[in-house]
């Protein structure tokens, strides 16, 4: 909850451009991915490669059908080589070759905590890179928000033995 509070509180910041629905959709894509995971652990599982390839091709669908609905369809004739490389970078390679399966792979290995914490993480190491390499400037609810985001982190990552009462009580899945 730590985590997604900080991540809400990046929301309010002065920069953040999304319409309303688009808040809304940010903030349930990992909640329904969490889900997914944690159920995915109680259920029986088509053989990895089927499952991800079952899961990618409904996502995509998906998505696309929403972002035809909401958003205007962008003209293939202004895109430049610069813009068209990043877009296949990101999708092929680290959407696919390495996201998915780190992702997979924690999945497997460590708790859906650990492994659903990239949805409050992400927004972190994205804004300390754009300070760092954009030059951006961090300010307002992003210094509330960070701190918030790292201490969600620790807890995940500190061994439930070493935990306090109230921050075991903070990871105890609702039942």
């Amino acid at each position: 909850m730590l985590g997604v509070l900080g991540a809400v509180l990046l929301a309010l910041e002065r920069d953040f451009s999304a319409t309303p629905l688009g808040a809304l959709l940010a903030f349930g894509a990992p909640l329904a991915w969490s889900l997914g995971s944690h159920a995915s652990r109680r259920l029986e599982q088509p053989t990895p490669g089927v499952g991800a390839a079952v899961q990618w091709l409904v996502v995509g669908l998906v998505c696309a059908a929403m972002a035809f609905a909401f958003e205007p369809v962008p003209d293939p004739a202004h895109w430049s080589l610069e813009t068209l490389s990043a877009w296949l970078y990101l999708l092929l390679l680290l959407g696919t070759l390495v996201t998915l399966n780190a992702y997979l792979w924690l999945l497997q290995h460590t708790s859906a905590a650990l492994a659903g914490s990239y949805s409050f993480v992400n927004p972190a190491v994205a804004l300390l890179l754009g300070a760092l390499i954009g030059g951006e400037h961090l300010d307002g609810w992003v210094m509330l928000a960070l701190p918030l985001i790292l201490l969600a982190l620790v807890l995940i990552l500190l061994p439930a033995r070493n935990r306090s009462p109230a921050a075991s009580a903070l990871l105890r899945p609702a039942r």
